[in-house]
């Protein structure tokens, strides 16, 4: 599972392919959230290589998102809450 949006950074990189590589729940202060690690891609193909070889990825873009109230959160619900970020809009699940 993966996100596929074009997304151009403030450095010009240009990447395609977002997967989660780490997420964490934060308790602390008096809205909890979810700190989010997202490895980015310029393909997918990329990503494909990684899994063979060394690391391919081009850069590893942090995120916080609001805790669900419920306090139930799955890599699923993680990626749908990211593509609902105004940055990721008209991305797709891959």
């Amino acid at each position: 599972m993966a996100i596929k949006k074009t997304i151009t950074d403030n450095k010009g990189q240009v990447t395609t392919y977002h997967r989660i590589i780490a997420f964490a729940p934060v308790y602390t202060g008096e809205s909890p959230t979810i700190n989010v690690n997202l490895a980015s891609y310029s393909s997918d193909e990329y990503r494909r290589k990684e899994n063979a070889s060394e690391s391919m990825q081009i850069s590893n873009v942090g995120l916080t998102l609001p805790l669900p109230s419920d306090d139930v959160f799955s890599r699923e619900s993680i990626y749908k809450a990211i593509m609902a970020l105004p940055e990721f809009e008209g991305s797709e699940e891959v």
